[in-house]
């Protein structure tokens, strides 16, 4: 997990940097916080989904997982950091919540990958 989570930190932090010096480019500047929410998302998403993977998959397996279903990612991050502008609220409902609600729809991926591919975990 803390591979993990240390790699997406860096991509993360690198990727919100150069979308932010890309607000620098004139006409780019109304893009440039959507696209760093869809970034964040992502990464959020991803850590989400991460405490279940685990279990299953390795560093390559979880990235692999998450890179074939990152709607799921950006849906489940999205919501994440919709819920954390609740002011107080958000902080303590938001992680439980998301970590909960992805579990479930990726145990149904796997299974599903697994049910495509023939194999078994």
């Amino acid at each position: 997990g803390l591979v993990i989570t240390l790699r997406n930190i860096f991509k993360e932090i690198g990727f919100t940097i150069l979308l932010m010096l890309s607000g620098l480019i004139p006409g780019l500047q109304p893009f440039v916080p959507v696209a760093i929410f869809l970034v964040q998302s992502y990464y959020a998403g991803f850590g989400a989904m991460d405490y279940t993977l685990e279990r299953y998959y390795g560093v390559r397996g979880s990235a692999d997982f998450v890179s074939d279903n990152r709607a799921l990612a950006l849906g489940m991050g999205g919501a994440f950091l919709l819920l954390l502008f609740m002011p107080i609220l958000g902080f303590i409902l938001a992680p439980p919540l998301i970590t909960a609600g992805s579990t479930p729809l990726v145990l149904d991926r796997i299974s599903a990958d697994e049910e495509a591919w023939g194999a078994t975990l």
